[in-house]
């Protein structure tokens, strides 16, 4: 019988604000958002330390998700 109630379980990972500019670095990405040249999936808004608020794997790219309130949102419900 299929279960439409099975959800696949997903881990979440958090990283601290102090080991923020460490993982950055350690993908290779920290200088691309100090440089302002990454933007937000949804919105298109320049992400910067202060503002980057999520990132997501994409094949083998990764998405970035500002901290605007309807992106937040959108990332939920995607």
């Amino acid at each position: 019988m299929f279960n439409i109630f099975h959800r696949e379980k997903t881990k979440i990972k958090a990283v601290s604000d102090q080991d923020l500019i460490p993982y950055l670095k350690s993908l290779n990405i920290y200088e691309d958002v100090l440089m302002g040249r990454v933007s937000c999936k949804f919105c298109g808004r320049k992400i910067n330390i202060d503002n980057l608020q999520a990132l997501l794997p994409h094949g083998q790219k990764i998405c970035f998700i500002c901290s605007n309130i309807k992106c937040l949102t959108h990332l939920h419900h995607d």
